[in-house]
């Protein structure tokens, strides 16, 4: 157990950010799909499909701005209007984020390399709990939709398993406003303090490259022990 933890993952990173100016286009198509839409399942469906077609014609390797303190985040593009953004996050072995939270909308597209996502659920007294851990073998990702307004959605933790990796991730909102909470390894019948009130929802897995839908693709790791 620890004591709560208020801060948010602006003043938890172990890594400066990077802003790159070169993915405009991407930036806008992102923008035309999210464009008046409710923040929902559908919306989530169709940025699942925007974004795993662009990874599909544009690999992420260019972003090796590796550092063995913790995980890169270079953002493609955001909206000061809508506050929508994106992020492709750089990855070496070990590198690990805090257990942390994000806006209503938050999704992870995992490129290349091999992750552990530890999803966490609230538990009594302001504590949250081990949930699920699922291992990902890249290109394959998952969304979460929570409550409006709310920087408290999803809570989880990434590590990098592989000796490289890559991720571009979306947010409806500043994904550093996401409330984090303590940091240590804990077990399944474990818990770590986090912000009363937290919100966590369903996780949905993508359909990967291969065209394996999202179930199927759970399912065919859980037959290889990797959802515990």
């Amino acid at each position: 157990m620890q004591k709560m933890n208020t801060d948010t993952l602006a003043g938890n990173l172990a890594v400066p950010s990077l802003e790159y100016d070169g993915y405009a286009s991407f930036f806008s198509g992102l923008l035309e799909v999210t464009h008046t839409r409710a923040v929902d399942d559908g919306l989530g469906e169709r940025i699942e499909e925007y974004v795993m077609s662009w990874l599909g014609d544009h690999a992420l390797d260019g972003f090796d701005d590796y550092s063995a303190d913790g995980y890169r985040r270079t953002y493609l593009g955001r909206s000061p209007e809508t506050g929508w953004e994106a992020i492709v996050m750089s990855w070496q072995e070990g590198n690990r984020t805090s257990i942390h939270a994000h806006p209503q909308f938050a999704g992870y597209f995992f490129a290349d390399g091999r992750f552990l996502v530890e999803i966490f659920e609230p538990a009594a007294a302001g504590y949250a709990r081990l949930q699920r851990s699922v291992v990902v073998e890249a290109p394959l990702g998952f969304y979460a939709v929570g409550a409006e307004g709310s920087f408290e959605n999803h809570i989880h933790r990434i590590t990098c398993l592989s000796p490289t990796g890559h991720s571009l991730h979306v947010y409806s909102d500043d994904a550093l406003r996401g409330t984090v909470s303590g940091n240590n390894a804990i077990g399944r019948q474990g818990a770590v303090a986090v912000r009363q009130g937290c919100v966590v929802v369903e996780v949905r897995l993508y359909r990967d490259r291969e065209g394996r839908s999202g179930s199927r693709a759970a399912e065919d790791e859980k037959a290889k022990g990797s959802i515990r």
